[in-house]
Order: C-alpha cells, then structure tokens, then sequence
C-alpha cells in the first residue's frame, strides 16, 4: 500500500473514531440536560465506560498510526490539534459546570487528560525533529 493511501486510512480511522467518541461522551451531556441528571447512563453504566475506554483506545492507536504515516509538518499539526482540543473542551466544560466533578463532564475529563498528553507529546516530538 501506498504511503498516501496509508496516511489516508489512518487520517479516516482517527476521525471516525474521534467524533464517535465525542458523540458517546456528548449522549451523556445530553442525558443530563434533557433529563435534569444522568439517568440513561446511571441504568446503562458499564456499557458506555468500556464504550467510552474503547473508543479512547482505537482513537489513540489510530492518532499514533497517522502520526507515524505523517510527515513533521504533518505531526505538528496533529499534535496541536489534539492537544488544543483536548484543553479547548475541558476549558468549555469547567466553564459550564466548574465544581461538579460527579456531573455531566467527568467522563469527558478521563478521556481529555490521556488525549491532551498525547496530543502534547506527539506536538514536541515533531518540533524538536529535524526531518
């Protein structure tokens, strides 16, 4: 396979499964704003947390494949933009609730702190190489 056909499956395959990923952490958000409390995912705990760490875990595999399909102009740019929006949706989530670490964003928070160091060490990484 071509290095620009791998770099495209990799680029598909960490899309896909970022946004899935957002919409399975999103469905508890909207859990808690429609029903006034997490009442869908409190009945249905244990299948959204392997869903969520399943996620996670083909998205960081995936950002790790396309990083390494990547040139460093093309890490930079990963590594940044992970990193950005990690911090960029925990910031709007404190801003939203601030003081309830039990409420609609504390699976989001265990998901953004692994992506943001990722994104972060995959950003310093492409800086500091030279090719």
């Amino acid at each position: 396979m071509s290095d620009a056909k791998v770099r495209l499956f990799w680029r598909i395959a960490s899309l896909l499964s970022g946004i899935l990923l957002v919409f399975g952490l999103g469905a508890m958000c909207l859990d808690y704003a429609v029903k006034g409390g997490i009442v869908f995912i409190d009945d249905h705990f244990p299948v959204a947390l392997w869903a969520n760490l399943i996620g996670l875990i083909v998205f960081v595999v995936s950002l790790l494949g396309w990083a390494k399909a990547s040139d460093r102009e093309g890490r930079i740019k990963i590594g940044a933009a992970t990193f950005l929006l990690s911090v960029g949706i925990g910031i709007l989530g404190n801003v939203i609730r601030p003081t309830d670490v039990h409420g609609p964003f504390s699976m989001l928070f265990l998901t953004l702190l692994p992506t943001s160091v990722l994104g972060l060490v995959l950003w310093l990484n492409a800086v500091h190489t030279k090719a």
